[in-house]
């Protein structure tokens, strides 16, 4: 199935305009969704919301700091102007501040405020309240202007108390509260101290309670048993004195060895003389406990270390109680490694596979506070869950074998100062996500961190993944906070309940506006509120998770596989003065992620790349080697009609100082299809790159302006709708290569040739090898114009029915035309003759670069192996593999057979040979059918470890008579290919 191009989408939707055009109403004045505010004077204000077509002038004003003296105004023309979106410079020849501003279109004026605080969350000393004589802590944007003195309201009944940030920072202000501070809900409020009284924001709820504290009675720990594992249960006995009426007990100096679990009843605190001098330990049990400290809620240690080799978990508290929380964890030291000492590598073979994910801290719910720590962990050194009011700074986490860092669904979360190192050659990294099964994960300031040497998995700096999503199609009815879908909605055995969820307008009107999820009754949905733009029959919307709201500031990530990864439903996320350093840079993607995901309002700002060097790293580790980016990407979900994915994202002030470069576009895309629509790349400064900015054909509504290119082979590479403006160039070899009308012509062509294609019963392409140079291509004998290119030496050889192509492990052919070849269900099949048969050689794969394959063939050994990704870019977890079928010097008749949505069937010599359930869609792309080679599969000639290092490694041997057809054909047909007599 073909989707339908830009163009014919347009077509239809003019023939639908002119059925119902006397029945419209008149155009309703334009709405505003979202402002891209923090911005400078000189610099782009991008406006997304709706109805701006022909907005023709914006009037802006600068309001004034100091009652009596004037506002100053202007006016200015758009930028660009499109249905959903204004971009304006504002003047560069005035003060920093707070900004009005008017955009005129032909149905109505919108008016906007540019620069006025907004607070997103608050918190306090005890979570999401304060104390008197605590703290409150206000995060959001725009908080702090031109070196201003902020200021925080507090209002209860009327009554005002002003304070005075002790920590103020453009995303977070922090001030001390009155020790008298009266107890009660209250209104709290910021100025920037700009824009008099209008330049406060609006406010948000904040409580201040009275002090809770634990129980003071203090109870002493027993003495300890030198080097004796009989202590548990004279302790135990004393944690549950203390556990009757709450209490502390008291660890002095000492070394305390345990051969159980603890529990620590709830109010009690377990304290410590200091992290030197007072040790739990544990011996390196057979059947260790589920944790070794275990605990529901309301408990704190404190000013200790813990050892352990053998273990499940470590610090374990309750996560899914309304009780949960209170937890407080302050200068503990961990160390709980299961492989210490002298072990055969069967032992630790045995314990890494039983031992489970490790994790030293798995604490959530309110007001968790982990300070000062030092946990090395055999696998996670922390799991947050559903944290609400959080805090968790100045700790070193470890992280071991195959582990990772998890703050998952929380609410309200400080991440604050932390170092994040991978102690293992299998230690992953982590991030925010909801991977824990909630459905939403917001407010969190993370920031000033440092992450660095992971290489496991996929080793992200920090990625915020959250799979997931019940409905993506049309609604039936709106009626006010009331949604109907069109069709019933999907949810999963594990997740029925998708409050908190967001439903998000992909497309049509109203795009760009999302709603939280209050109930679920069916098909009805009741939403936070109703649509400022009420959707109707032309809309799309997508029902998932959603991630919001993150501030990530000042970290820095060194040898991690991406630094920030926004993956998943992201909204208002600000990535602000972060460093990289040989990582694969900052991605922002709009995906199919088990759901229909959107990535809308996100702003990268004045972060820097200073090793640009990728190696086998990039979102998912699929760049083998290649250039770090600012990644503002629009993934194809594989769903009929399309969306726009990624909307509305501004890259301002980044550095990109070596073999790095920014890029808007989309991977696994169909065509021309803008997947990613109305972006600001401003004010970078980009050098030693071979291209300095990718405009990829998928995008619309990219406005370039006053970045700086040096020394980069090309500045930008123009294939999709971009504006550039002031741009400059010192340096470069080539300023702007503009690619449009041929991409724009390839595509009309490309159409034209898919709907041909999908009437013909016969193959797409038929590759004879009869090319007498390498520079000639190996013909298409069908006409279709898929000739094969040679990249390196590849020659005609006798093959079992004429010629076939010859591979030398450095060489491949290239198909051309990649945008045509483009199928859900297909059968790929060929004749080969491998020259080796240790290693890992692909024969077949549609892509060349590093993006996720619907389809990758492997000579496995003497193995055959079909692979893959699907539409989430994950790779399968069915592989198809053969028995043992290739033998070096011989001919071996292989087909592939793959039908959307069910079944991949491997054949050899007609016969089926293995199979594979793939109900997922796959990952369409724009990639060449590559014939030899695969980035990712490499291979190892001769057997020789390691290989030596190349551009890749390949298939050695002989392909002939290649052969793609557009459906799955039948076994009888299969084998007919391969010259079966079926009875």
């Amino acid at each position: 199935m073909y989707l339908m191009t830009t163009r014919q989408r347009a077509a239809v939707a003019a023939v639908s305009t002119l059925l119902v055009l006397y029945s419209l109403p008149a155009a309703a004045a334009p709405s505003v969704f979202w402002v891209s505010d923090p911005v400078a004077p000189g610099q782009t204000v991008l406006v997304y919301g709706d109805g701006f077509s022909g907005a023709s002038a914006v009037r802006w004003e600068r309001l004034a700091d100091v009652t009596g003296t004037k506002a100053v105004t202007g006016t200015v023309t758009p930028a660009q102007a499109r249905p959903h979106c204004v971009k304006f410079v504002l003047p560069p020849n005035v003060r920093p501040g707070m900004f009005r501003a008017k955009i005129d279109t032909p149905s109505g004026t919108a008016e906007i405020e540019i620069n006025k605080p907004q607070l997103l969350w608050a918190q306090g000393d005890a979570g999401t309240p304060g104390t008197p004589g605590g703290f409150i802590r206000v995060c959001g944007k725009c908080l702090t202007s031109d070196g201003r003195a902020a200021s925080i309201r507090l209002v209860k009944n009327g009554t005002a108390t002003l304070l005075t940030p002790h920590r103020s920072e453009p995303f977070t202000l922090e001030a001390k509260l009155p020790a008298k501070l009266a107890t009660g809900e209250y209104q709290v409020s910021v100025s920037s101290g700009v824009g008099l009284n209008a330049g406060w924001s609006t406010p948000v709820k904040f409580t201040v309670n009275t002090p809770t504290t634990l129980p003071a009675t203090v109870f002493d720990a027993p003495p300890p048993s030198d080097n004796v594992a009989d202590n548990a249960p004279a302790v135990q006995k004393v944690l549950d004195q203390a556990g009757e009426h709450g209490g502390t007990v008291r660890f002095p100096a000492g070394r305390w060895l345990f051969d159980t679990g603890l529990t620590i009843p709830r109010n009690v605190t377990l304290q410590g003389l200091s992290m030197n001098r007072t040790a739990l330990c544990w011996i390196d049990m057979a059947a260790p406990p589920p944790a070794l400290l275990l605990a529901t809620d309301h408990f704190k240690i404190a000013d200790m270390s813990i050892y352990a080799r053998q273990y499940k978990r470590g610090i374990v508290s309750d996560l899914t109680t309304p009780t949960a929380g209170n937890v407080t964890i302050d200068r503990v030291r961990m160390r709980l490694n299961r492989f210490r000492n002298h072990m055969k590598p069967e032992e630790v073979n045995a314990r890494y596979i039983s031992a489970g994910d490790g994790d030293a801290i798995r604490v959530g719910g309110e007001n968790v506070e982990i300070v000062g720590c030092d946990v090395y962990s055999s696998g996670r050194p922390i799991f947050l869950s559903r944290t609400v009011g959080g805090r968790v700074f100045d700790n070193q986490f470890f992280i071991g074998r195959d582990g990772w860092y998890c703050l998952s669904g929380n609410n309200g979360l400080l991440f604050e100062r932390n170092v994040i190192t991978g102690t293992d050659l299998q230690a992953s990294g982590g991030g925010i996500n909801t991977l824990d099964g909630s459905i939403v994960s917001q407010n969190v300031y993370y920031a000033n961190n440092i992450v660095k040497s992971v290489y496991g998995g996929d080793h992200e700096g920090m990625t915020s993944d959250g799979p997931g999503g019940i409905y993506y199609g049309k609604i039936a009815s709106v009626k006010g906070k009331v949604l109907t879908t069109a069709t019933d909605l999907t949810l999963p055995k594990w997740r029925k309940d998708w409050t908190g969820g967001a439903v998000f307008i992909m497309d049509g009107k109203g795009q760009g506006q999302y709603r939280q999820v209050v109930s679920i009754d069916g098909r009805d949905l009741t939403l936070e509120s109703p649509w400022a733009v009420e959707p109707d029959d032309t809309s799309l919307i997508s029902i998932t998770i959603v991630s919001r709201n993150y501030l990530l500031i000042g970290n820095t990530f060194t040898d991690t596989g991406v630094a920030l990864q926004m993956y998943g439903s992201s909204v208002g996320h600000i990535a602000s003065n972060n460093t990289s350093e040989r990582t694969g840079g900052y991605y922002c993607f709009g995906r199919n992620y088990r759901g229909v995901q959107p990535c809308w309002y996100i702003m990268w700002l004045n972060n820097k790349i200073i090793d640009g060097t990728v190696y086998m790293a990039g979102p998912n580790s699929m760049e083998r080697l290649g250039e770090a980016q600012i990644a503002i990407q629009g993934a194809n979900p594989n769903v009929t009609p399309l969306p726009a994915m990624t909307i509305g994202i501004v890259a301002r002030g980044n550095e990109l100082m070596a073999d790095a470069h920014i890029e808007v576009t989309a991977e696994g895309a169909f065509a021309t299809f803008p997947l990613v629509q109305d972006v600001v790349v401003e004010q970078n400064r980009v050098s030693n790159a071979k291209i300095g900015l990718i405009i990829g054909p998928h995008a619309a509504g990219v406005l370039s302006r006053s970045n700086i290119f040096t020394n980069c082979g090309v500045g930008i590479r123009a294939q999709g709708d971009v504006t550039t403006q002031a741009d400059t160039f010192p340096g470069c070899g080539n300023e702007i290569v503009d690619d449009r009308a041929r991409i724009k012509a390839e595509a009309a062509e490309g159409a034209k040739v898919r709907a041909k294609l999908d009437t013909q019963p016969g193959p797409l392409l038929r590759l004879a090898c009869s090319a007498t140079t390498t520079a000639a291509p190996f013909a298409d004998v069908t006409g279709h114009g898929f000739d094969g290119i040679a990249e390196g030496r590849v020659v005609p050889t006798p093959g079992p029915h004429g010629l076939a192509a010859q591979f030398d492990g450095k060489s491949c052919l290239k198909l051309a035309h990649p945008t045509w070849l483009r199928t859900s269900s297909f059968t790929f099949a060929a004749w080969v003759k491998p020259d080796a048969v240790l290693g890992n050689f692909a024969i077949a794969s549609k892509r060349y670069d590093s993006v996720p394959s619907p389809f990758i063939l492997v000579a496995s050994d003497d193995k055959l192996l079909v692979d893959g990704n699907d539409s989430d870019g994950n790779w399968w977890k069915d592989k198809v593999m053969s028995p043992s079928v290739l033998r070096v010097g011989s001919w071996t008749h292989v087909a592939v057979v793959e039908e959307a949505g069910a079944a991949v069937s491997l054949y050899v010599n007609g016969k089926l040979v293995a199979s594979g359930n793939h109900p997922v869609p796959r990952s369409l792309n724009d990639e060449p059918l590559v014939i030899g080679r695969d980035p990712w599969w490499v291979g190892n000639p001769e057997g020789v470890t390691p290989p030596a290092l190349q551009a890749f490694t390949g298939f050695r041997g002989a392909v002939a008579d290649i052969q793609l057809w557009s459906r799955s054909l039948t076994p009888s047909e299969v084998a007919n290919l391969a010259g079966v007599v079926v009875a």
